[in-house]
């Protein structure tokens, strides 16, 4: 018989990518879920979503960083939940 189990949640993930007594690369692991959820949260792919952390964090979260990275590129992934791809801090296009 097949178990399934509940797919984390977005808090969730923050809270283990935060988790300083987690090994590094791990809570990289769940940093690039909380990616992959906003994608699917707006239907782009999590490739559309890492590189607007990019923009807004200069960070790449597809090579392994430091806390630092880590720590700005949560704080990008938040904005984009509360505030959408889109940059409401950024003049529009037009």
């Amino acid at each position: 018989m097949l178990i399934r189990y509940p797919a984390m949640s977005f808090s969730a993930h923050k809270r283990d990518a935060l988790d300083a007594s987690m090994p590094f690369n791990h809570r990289m692991t769940h940093l690039r879920s909380c990616a992959m959820l906003m994608g699917q949260k707006y239907r782009v792919p999590r490739s559309k979503v890492i590189e607007r952390v990019r923009q807004l964090a200069g960070v790449d979260v597809t090579i392994p960083g430091t806390e630092t990275d880590l720590l700005r590129a949560m704080n990008a992934l938040v904005q984009i939940k509360e505030s959408g791809l889109q940059d409401a801090a950024e003049p529009a296009a037009g």
